[in-house]
């Protein structure tokens, strides 16, 4: 039975009804068109507050980074009052960093704004990425000139204008001439008869800029085989401090023309190399240099001046290797000599492996041997060189040329009428040369494997730098590898010498008329052979190669010889 209540057609029934419909009407889902209508209004509100609030905070990093940029001024404004304008980009960081600012690592917070020294000014300014200054006020009608601004980062915009057709020249021929202070007589270079060459003049530093950027792009010209660059007549080009990447692949001819290149800086570790060829497996070569890899008929007649470099790159190789000229030199043609000439180095070069003032390396690979002929002459390196890492003889420093390797039969490597006027620190370490080694490694029976070996002349060189070779403590004897990988094997050998320190190729090398007035010293700190000479420090089977001074006072063909000049002094310590 019902009760009264619960009965439809009385009052409290239809009331109960009531309440249940409208229960049932709450509870059902929003439809189609009441979910686009809600949807359409939270969009409508996104849209009108999100960059709202992405203006407050861009305008907040705005501040930020007006702030930072009035701190840095004051900073650069006292010490310019007590010492005057900084000349390059790396003193500047360096003030900044005195004054409590990572300046190198701060970049814009607020959206296509950047960070730009002006060499000029001696300010940071902060300007659009049109180049438009907005801060310091007073500066916001400063116009950009190419060259003058470089990001704290490092970088330098390049200014492409080298390539416009009136800043170029077409040349054939048989012959290149090179004018060359001092001497009446040009260089003449043997051209391609079959190429038609073209010749461009770098005026700037912000056209030596787009030039490495050009030819490491990737529409490259062959790796500028059939390109000249020549420099302006004794031009001064200050790269001012900003970062240089390597030109990655050079085959043509550079001719600096007596020109100047002031503050070559390299001390980024992300920096990119030519990586493509190795000497032994898991040990690619890894070149740093003006150059990575030099494959073309001449770079010469240019001044390297105050240069910065502090192990560029990844160092991941024992085979990592930075020169300030040229990375690694390769010639696999019969046609034409590549010609290192008339390079002056100054300022200092310091990496983990090997290091050198003039070229890092000079040969082939063990999969492909160098077969043409390179000759490294009339070259000074005041710059001090140092090889940080002891790991026998992949720690080589040099003045000229840091290691040699993998040469051909036929193939002729020459070092002639240098000089090395700069301090060289390393393991194995040489006013000249570090490490020759012409074929590679030998076999049990002592003896190149496949009887290659090439042909080695060092002649009339001279060192009036000190050598030092030593061995700290710290990296003991033995193989260290990672991840199950060979990595480097340190050897606790130590060896200096005046123009050649370590000397394994015996059967085509010839070292004569080499003239040494440096002190050489070797110092070794933990267990192992000491050497010290005056000429050469050969990497000995037997004892009685570790003396002080040179080996054989001889000049003719046959073997390895040395002219017995006792100048100089070396000492074992």
């Amino acid at each position: 039975s019902f009760s009264l209540c619960e009965k439809e057609n009385t009052p409290c029934g239809r009331e109960k009804m009531e309440e249940f419909e409208m229960a049932k009407r709450l509870k059902r889902a929003f439809t189609i068109t009441e979910l686009v209508i809600v949807i359409t209004v939270i969009a409508i509100l996104a849209a009108v507050l999100i960059p709202t609030f992405a203006n407050i905070i861009n305008n907040a990093n705005e501040s930020s980074d007006i702030q930072a940029v009035r701190e840095m001024n004051i900073a650069l404004s006292n010490a310019e009052a007590l010492d005057g304008k900084p000349e390059t980009l790396t003193e500047v960081l360096e003030i900044l960093e005195e004054a409590g600012m990572d300046a190198n690592q701060y970049k814009a917070l607020a959206n296509d704004r950047k960070l730009v020294w002006d060499s000029t000014l001696n300010r940071v300014l902060y300007v659009t990425l049109d180049n438009a200054v907005m801060f310091p006020e007073e500066y916001a009608d400063t116009e950009y000139v190419y060259g003058t601004w470089i990001t704290l980062t490092g970088q330098m915009a390049g200014d492409d204008s080298w390539m416009m057709d009136d800043n170029t020249e077409s040349v054939t021929g048989t012959t290149y001439s090179i004018s060359v202070s001092g001497s009446s007589e040009p260089i003449n270079i043997a051209l391609d008869q079959n190429v038609t060459y073209t010749k461009y003049t770098i005026n700037t530093n912000a056209q030596l800029m787009s030039l490495s950027e050009y030819l490491r792009a990737d529409e490259k010209n062959n790796n500028g085989e059939d390109m000249i660059i020549e420099l302006s007549a004794n031009a001064e080009i200050d790269l001012r401090g900003a970062e240089w990447v390597s030109i990655s692949e050079f085959d043509g001819i550079f001719n600096g023309n007596g020109a100047t290149i002031s503050n070559l800086t390299m001390t980024d570790r992300t920096q990119d190399c030519v990586t493509d060829f190795a000497s032994t497996t898991n040990n690619t070569y890894r070149p740093y240099g003006f150059i990575s890899v030099f494959e073309g008929r001449y770079f010469g007649n240019v001044t390297f001046e105050n240069v910065n470099i502090n192990a560029p790159g990844e160092v991941s190789s024992s085979n990592h290797t930075v020169a300030a000229a040229v990375g690694a030199v390769m010639n696999y043609s019969d046609d034409y000599t590549t010609t290192i000439d008339r390079i002056t180095v100054t300022g200092t070069v310091t990496s983990a492996y090997r290091v050198a003032g003039i070229v890092g390396f000079a040969g082939g690979t063990s999969l492909n041997r160098m077969t043409g002929d390179v000759t490294i002459s009339n070259c000074i390196n005041e710059a001090t060189i140092t090889s940080t890492l002891c790991a026998a003889t992949y720690n080589t420093a040099a003045g000229i040329l840091s290691a040699n390797n993998q040469m051909e039969n036929g193939s002729t490597l020459i070092l002639e009428n240098n000089i090395n006027r700069g301090t060289i620190n390393g393991q194995i370490a040489g006013g000249i040369a570090g490490a020759l080694f012409g074929a590679g490694a030998k076999n049990d029976a002592g003896s190149f494997s496949d009887g290659s070996s090439g042909t080695i002349i060092i002649r009339n060189n001279t060192n009036a730098g000190a050598v030092n070779a030593n061995h700290i403590d710290g990296y003991a004897n033995g193989t260290y590898t990672e991840n199950g990988e060979w990595i480097f094997t340190v050897e606790e050998s130590v060896r200096a010498a005046g123009i050649v320190s370590a000397q394994t190729h015996q059967e085509r090398a010839y070292v004569y008329g080499n003239t040494n007035t440096g002190v050489i010293t070797a110092t070794n700190e933990v267990a192992g052979r000491t050497t010290a000479a005056v000429q050469i420090s050969f990497a000995a089977t037997t004892s009685d190669r570790t003396s002080l001074g040179c080996i054989v006072d001889s000049a003719e063909p046959g073997g390895t010889y040395i002219q017995n000049v006792e100048n100089g002094s070396a000492t074992v310590k």
